[in-house]
């Protein structure tokens, strides 16, 4: 069954998730060259159970996310009070923006997430009823910056999302700080967490995306625990 999957004749078994319900093999085909035999029976191999992907999402792979061994706790990141960042417009945006409102929420997606694009039109609802209670979204693009600086083209496709969705709400980017470093080991995307009037992060982290009525009792659970502080 494997050589009809993979096409190859010669397979090793290398190991067991930790459930025990899959097995893992290097499958190969042919004769491989003595030199190559040598240098690939040297390679190290590690298995790595993959976390359970949101309900409506997607969960990114890197290795550090999946072994939970992150050296950074974005949980240790209290707050955003001195953000300073730009909207993918280039207009200027500060945690002075916070201010405006009793809660914010920040929808953290990337262009290439299906799952995220999808929900924007009902976050631009949800934005648009939810104004009156104190309540505003913004968004993160993460893709329009990169290890280069800025990713021209997620700035541009970002600006088509935000066009096409008719998006009521601000797409932000990631400053030099990563927000503070709360972007950094985010493991699952979209990714929202909240914001009170100070800056400071507050209530629960979401994974995965919800729909306008889903999104709406969250929003009213954290507001409620906001003003019972």
């Amino acid at each position: 069954e494997i050589s009809k999957i993979t096409k190859c004749d010669t397979h090793k078994k290398i190991g067991e998730s930790k459930d025990g319900k899959f097995t893992y093999y290097i499958s190969t085909k042919g004769k491989m060259d003595d030199g190559f035999a040598k240098e690939f029976a040297n390679t190290q191999i590690d298995i790595i159970d993959k976390k359970p992907r949101p309900e409506n999402g997607f969960v990114l792979s890197e290795k550090t996310d999946l072994e939970n061994t992150e050296a950074f706790d974005k949980k240790s990141v209290k707050g955003l009070g001195n953000l300073s960042t730009k909207d993918i417009n280039g207009k200027e945006f500060s945690s002075k923006d916070f201010e405006k409102y009793d809660l914010t929420m920040v929808n953290v997606f990337a262009t290439w997430c299906s799952a995220c694009v999808n929900e924007i039109p009902d976050l631009s609802e949800v934005q648009k009823e939810m104004k009156s209670k104190g309540v505003n979204i913004v968004g993160v693009v993460t893709d329009t910056v990169d290890d280069n600086g800025i990713n021209n083209d997620a700035l541009q496709k970002s600006k088509l999302i935000q066009e096409k969705t008719k998006a009521s709400y601000p797409f932000l980017m990631p400053d030099k700080s990563n927000f503070n470093g709360r972007l950094n080991g985010i493991q699952a995307m979209p990714e929202t967490f909240f914001v009170d009037k100070k800056g400071n992060i507050v209530g629960e982290t979401y994974s995965g995306a919800k729909s306008k009525e889903e999104w709406k009792q969250v929003i009213e659970k954290e507001l409620a625990n906001l003003k019972n502080k």
